[in-house]
């Protein structure tokens, strides 16, 4: 089996070369014979990591301890879909299942009916080939998945107990698909400039490829956030760490680009702006991998390998030269028909702002990531950047950002009446001081907190009274229920109303963020047996501390007795496992939740007296983090129900 799945690595590298000539040439001689036959060679690249991939499950879920990457992320203790999901526990088997998705993506613009046929196609997949050359030249060269031990161990060596959660079943493959489908905006863009046509047609398959990879970005950071909050057990959500900051910022840029593809395809505006987004989002998912592949950063998330990173550097500064190449030699496309913002206080204004709020987010959490390599560069030193800049720096750029989405749904198109506007806020405004005065009263003094909580219901309450706004004017001139009307709504303008529920979810965030960074309350006790602590409304008394034994691990657990001040009443258990195949023990945290708050309480050590010191800690409104998230999934959903106009052949 070791020469079956090398051979389709060293298949895929030639049929990807083969295509990647057969369009370049085709292209080049406008013979349409060559590009079907590039396009037979993605067929042949798909068939051909299909079955690579396949079989390197096969082998992960069989336990063939032969092979090397079986044996270093599998054991026979493991459930089979843990060992399935060893597929993306390191480099060789994630990389494989990158070009599959790749693979499989081009397989999708090659043959389906809306791609076919569109005339950028065959410049989207000649770039698209670029990439999948570059995948398996590494994967049959430097990471070959199929390489075979040199003596067959008994067991293997098992996979890191943190990524023994369903958090990570969901979290890489979404972040994956997320990285993936960028390379195809890219490669589209690339194609119109090659192409010299700058028409509509180039928005919708933008737009829509652009929607899917935000999605899936928007999945794997709070996916993540999740897993790292429940499994780490340090009581936080979002560290920015290196690796959580590189899927961050693609997704900063792919929010500003279906922001200004909605001014391209209604005012034709930010046609420069859109190439520049679109081929910042693709490097910057370059830059990610780089991150997580070559060392170069520390971070809980990310592999060591620094050959890998040099193959990636050596990648990314090819492309590099290869887009400003064609940048600049059609900058005469892309630069044509400019239009002029008419009016200050408009939508155009408004989403460009937006867009500047976001790049300078993004261009914020980039120099706080990269800033050890350069002080290492510079003085030898590398200086680590930890949450405090971040928080400091994103946290006004944020409540900003936040702040023009409470205006922008009643600022209009071209202008804007101001008294009007004023008209419009005046209801939200009163609503919001009125909430803003309520947490002053009851004890929370904190300015800053109270004008971010005043910001961000502002904006949930714009957004509620222009949806139902809509609702009750179709419904009285339909005479249909409220249910059918707000059904037909976000059946026939779904990326409007789609667009409202995203933003509804991103105010739940934005409070538990707020609700979680400003009240949250920590303490590291240590109680003897039958020794309680009390916590805001939270008493803990200290029943016990026992161990049992599982066929792969230890179990040494602290039970809890958790009292609140409504007389109720839970029973927690702090855990620390100790796996016989990992050297280091890991938390399962005892976690009481609700709407308002968390109890999170991590066993910390103990002693020979069964005494035990806990981390313990109130975090109020997490929970809100989650449920935002579930509400931007779903608008996201239904935006991309929206029909992609403007679609030319």
């Amino acid at each position: 089996m070791y020469i079956l799945g090398y051979t389709t690595m060293v298949a895929s590298f030639v049929f990807a070369l083969y295509g990647l000539w057969a369009y370049g040439y085709g292209i080049k001689r406008k013979k349409e014979m060559y590009l079907e036959s590039g396009k037979g060679a993605v067929l042949a690249v798909f068939v051909t990591a299909t079955i690579g991939i396949c079989l390197l499950v096969y082998l992960l879920v069989t336990n063939h301890f032969e092979y090397k990457y079986v044996a270093s992320y599998t054991n026979s203790s493991l459930a089979w879909f843990y060992r399935f999901c060893a597929l993306w526990a390191g480099n060789a088997g994630s990389l494989l299942l990158w070009a599959f998705l790749l693979s499989l993506f081009a397989l999708i613009i090659a043959y389906s009916k809306r791609t076919q046929t569109h005339a950028l196609t065959p410049y989207a997949l000649l770039v698209l080939l670029m990439n999948l050359v570059f995948f398996f030249l590494v994967l049959s060269v430097n990471e070959n998945p199929f390489k075979m031990t040199k003596t067959i161990p008994f067991d293997g060596n098992g996979m890191n107990p943190m990524l023994l959660h369903p958090g990570m079943i969901i979290h890489p493959v979404s972040t994956y698909v997320g990285y993936v489908v960028l390379a195809v905006p890219f490669a589209y863009t690339i194609g119109a400039l090659f192409q010299k046509d700058w028409s509509t047609m180039w928005v919708p398959i933008v737009r829509r490829w652009t929607l899917i990879a935000w999605f899936s970005l928007t999945i794997g950071n709070i996916v993540g956030a999740w897993w790292a909050y429940v499994e780490l057990g340090w009581g936080g959500y979002w560290a920015w760490d290196p690796v959580e900051n590189a899927s961050f910022m693609p997704w900063l840029t792919t929010t500003a680009l279906l922001h200004s593809l909605m001014m391209q395809e209604k005012k034709q505006m930010l046609k420069g702006w859109n190439v520049a987004l679109v081929i910042v989002s693709y490097f910057l998912t370059l830059f990610g991998t780089f991150i997580v592949r070559s060392g170069v950063l520390t971070s809980v998330h990310a592999f060591s390998n620094s050959t890998l990173g040099t193959y990636f550097l050596i990648f990314m500064i090819v492309m590099f030269i290869f887009t400003m190449y064609v940048v600049v030699d059609r900058a005469h496309v892309w630069k044509q028909n400019k239009v002029v913002i008419e009016h200050v206080i408009s939508k155009e204004m408004s989403f460009l702002v937006a867009n500047l709020i976001f790049i300078g987010g993004a261009v914020a959490i980039f120099w706080g990531t990269i800033f050890p390599l350069v002080s290492e560069m510079l003085n030898g030193k590398k200086v680590n950047v930890g949450p405090p800049y971040f928080n400091e720096v994103t946290a006004p750029i944020f409540l900003s950002l936040i702040l023009l989405m409470a205006i922008c749904p009643i600022v209009p198109w071209k202008s804007a009446s101001l008294p009007i506007m004023l008209r419009r806020l005046s209801m939200p405004l009163i609503m919001s001081v009125c909430i803003a005065v309520a947490l002053y009263v009851n004890g929370k003094k904190d300015l800053y907190v109270i004008l971010a909580c005043f910001i961000v219901t502002l904006m949930i309450i714009v957004h509620m009274i222009e949806l139902f706004h809509d609702v009750w004017k179709r419904r009285k001139r339909t005479q249909q229920s409220i249910g059918r009307v707000l059904v037909d709504l976000l059946k026939h303008n779904g990326r409007k109303y789609g667009g409202y529920i995203v933003h509804i979810g991103v105010a739940f965030i934005a409070f538990g963020v707020i609700g979680s960074q400003a009240y949250s309350v920590e303490m590291m006790k240590t109680l003897s047996l039958g020794e309680s602590v009390k916590i805001g409304k939270y008493e803990l008394l200290y029943k016990s501390l026992d161990e049992r034994y599982e066929k792969d691990k230890d179990v040494v657990y602290a039970t809890l007795k958790v009292h609140d001040d409504n007389k109720k009443t839970n029973v927690l258990e702090a855990e620390k496992w100790f796996y016989h195949h990992w050297k280091e023990p890991s938390s399962e945290v005892a976690l009481q939740s609700s709407i308002f708050e968390d109890l999170y309480v991590v066993l910390s050590s103990w002693e020979s007296d069964r005494s035990a010191t806990f981390l313990i800690k109130m975090n109020p409104l997490v929970s809100w983090i989650w449920i935002g998230g579930i509400i931007m999934m779903i608008g996201a959903m239904i935006a991309m129900t929206h029909p992609m106009r403007g679609w030319r052949k």
